[in-house]
C-alpha cells in the first residue's frame, strides 16, 4: 500500500450560485438539488441570499421560503472558529472571496465537493464546476 490517502468524499456542499439557479427556473440544477445526496449548504449562504435577493428587490416572503428550502433541502452547516481559520488559509491560495473560501472550507472540512457555477471555482480541483467556461 502507498503512502497516498485518498479522500473517501460523503456529500455534496451546494455554493449560492446553484440554490439562486434552481429558483430562477434552470433545469440543469434540478438533479442536483432534487436527487443528489446528502446535501450540505454553509451558514454563509444565508448571508449571500439574502444580500443577493435585497439587491434584486425580490419580496421578504419570497426571500423566507427560499431560505426554508435551503433547510428543508440540505443539513446547514455552521462556521466554526476552527473553519474559519481554515477559510483564512484558502481566500488567495485557491480563491478569491471570503465567502468562497468559507464555503470551500466548509467542504473540506466534511470530505465533500462544492458544487457551483460560480468562475472563482473554475480550477479548484475538488469542486464539481456547472458554470461556462
Amino acid at each position: 500500500m502507498s503512502g497516498t490517502r485518498r479522500r473517501i468524499l460523503i456529500g455534496f456542499v451546494l455554493d449560492t450560485w446553484v440554490w439562486v439557479e434552481y429558483w430562477r427556473g434552470n433545469t440543469a440544477m434540478r438533479p442536483w438539488v432534487e436527487e443528489q445526496g446528502p446535501l450540505f449548504s454553509s451558514t454563509i449562504t444565508f448571508a449571500e441570499i439574502v444580500r443577493y435577493f435585497t439587491i434584486q428587490g425580490i419580496d421578504p416572503a419570497t426571500l423566507l421560503h427560499c431560505l426554508d428550502d435551503i433547510r428543508t433541502r440540505s443539513t446547514v452547516l455552521p462556521l466554526d472558529e476552527q473553519l474559519a481559520i481554515f477559510a483564512g488559509h484558502l481566500k488567495n491560495r485557491e480563491v478569491e472571496g471570503i465567502a468562497d473560501a468559507i464555503v470551500l472550507a466548509t467542504a473540506r472540512a466534511g470530505g465533500h465537493q462544492v458544487v457551483t457555477g460560480d468562475p472563482h471555482f473554475r480550477d479548484v480541483e475538488d469542486a464539481v464546476y456547472l458554470g461556462k467556461e
